[in-house]
Parts: C-alpha cells; structure tokens; sequence
C-alpha cells in the first residue's frame, strides 16, 4: 500500500500543487519527476497517483491556481486606486516574483503546441483572466476612469499582451525599473480618458458571480461559468454595446 498523505483529500491535493509548483518552479517541468514531487510533499510516488494520474494533470492544476493569485493581488491592487495605479500594481507584483516562477510560466506556455492537454488547461484560465478583465474595464468606463471610445476588450486583450511581455523582458534580464517606466507612458495612452466622462457607480454583476464560482470551482466543487452579456444586468455595458452580432 502506497504512504497516504495525512491530510484530507482536498487539502492534500492543494499541498500536492504547491509542491508541484515549487519544485518545477526551481528545476523546469521536463527537469521534474514525479518521485521530485512525492519527495518534497514526503510521501511516495504511488500515493501522488491517487491524486493525478500524470505530471499533466498536476500542471494543469497548477495552471487553474494562477489566476487565483491575479485575482488576490488585483483585489488589493485597484479599490481606491485609479486604473493607471491598480495596473502598476499588478506589474510591480509581476516583477517582484521569483524569477524562477516566471520562467516555470513561460515554459508552460511554450509546451502548449506540443501538449494538447496543457493547452487546454492553459487556454481556458488565460480566457477567464482576459473576459474578468475586460469585465473590469467596462465598470471602470462606466465609472469616466477609462477612456470609453475603445472597445474594453480589445483594451484588456492590449493589457495581456504587454504583461506576458513584460514577462518576457524580465525573464531575458531587461531591468525592471525600464519596464516599469515604459509601462507607466503606455498605460497612460491605453487607459486615462481625453476628457472627464460622466461618473456611473455602478459595478458589474457579472464580475462579481463570475468570482463566486471560481471560487466554488478552486473548492473542488464543479460549476458551470457565466456566460456574458446574457447575464449582464447594466443597460449601457460597454461589452454588450460593442459586441458583434
């Protein structure tokens, strides 16, 4: 019989990821090994099976816990701050991270061609992150925070696209404080409206149930996600104004 780790189920598969993440993080996922994993968690290799099937399947758990963290720095990243500042933020924290992370990410997204099962996991977590940030976006114009003559997903599509730049430049040794500045001159081209716009307070009802069930969905528990603007309940909703027939 393999060495059962102690915990419960739900919890000893979360300390299975976070070792998972972490040694793949400092050795590469082709360098890691399974018996690399069941020697950090403490237990055997058979006893990681009864969890994941393959290292695949591990990954793409890994992969589900990162938007998580996105969504935990951007919760302290944008109340009382304007647009412009709560992106900084999040890019402070993106090239405060460990190298080491930053390069396990880009590897991953590098394997995608080459392992359809990877892709998928991949796929569908950058789309949640994407659609939660064009959701965002919305609000925000809706709020005269954001310039409001472009189209919000094609500004958080724009958004993504720099930060897993950035990722990039950071992880090849560009200097962080050049990125920075740099990102600081295009988010203001991107986000800071011409002129003041007429406030809205109104949030977006979509964002919030969206998060609800990630939440389930990080549980263990298995939903269906919203879908949008079907479930938008704000008349003038940018997405639901410039979303093609």
């Amino acid at each position: 019989m393999p060495k059962v780790v102690p915990e419960y189920k739900e919890e000893a598969r979360k300390k299975i990821i976070a070792a998972g993440w972490d040694v793949m993080s400092r050795k590469g996922y082709c360098a890691t090994t399974m018996d690399d994993i069941a020697a950090q968690v403490g237990v055997t290799k058979s006893a990681l099976y009864l969890y994941f099937k393959n290292k695949d399947a591990l990954v793409g758990e890994i992969v589900k816990m990162i938007p998580a963290l996105v969504r935990q720095q951007a919760v302290k990243s944008f109340p009382n701050a304007t647009p412009l500042q709560g992106w900084t933020s999040m890019l402070d924290s993106q090239l405060s991270m460990d190298g080491n992370q930053d390069s396990l990410i880009l590897e991953i997204v590098a394997m995608v061609g080459r392992n359809p099962a990877v892709g998928r996991y991949l796929s569908e977590n950058i789309l949640i992150g994407y659609e939660m940030a064009a959701h965002g976006i919305a609000a925000q114009q809706r709020q005269g925070l954001i310039r409001d003559d472009a189209d919000p997903h094609t500004l958080a599509l724009s958004l993504v696209a720099l930060f897993f730049g950035f990722q990039c430049l950071s992880v090849a040794g560009v200097d962080p404080g050049e990125i920075r500045e740099r990102w600081l001159e295009m988010g203001k081209i991107l986000l800071e409206p011409a002129v003041a716009l007429a406030d809205c307070s109104e949030g977006c009802p979509w964002t919030d149930e969206m998060g609800r069930r990630l939440a389930e969905r990080e549980r263990g528990e298995s939903v269906e996600l919203p879908v949008c603007p079907e479930t938008c309940e704000i008349t003038e909703c940018t997405i639901r104004r410039n979303k093609k027939p």
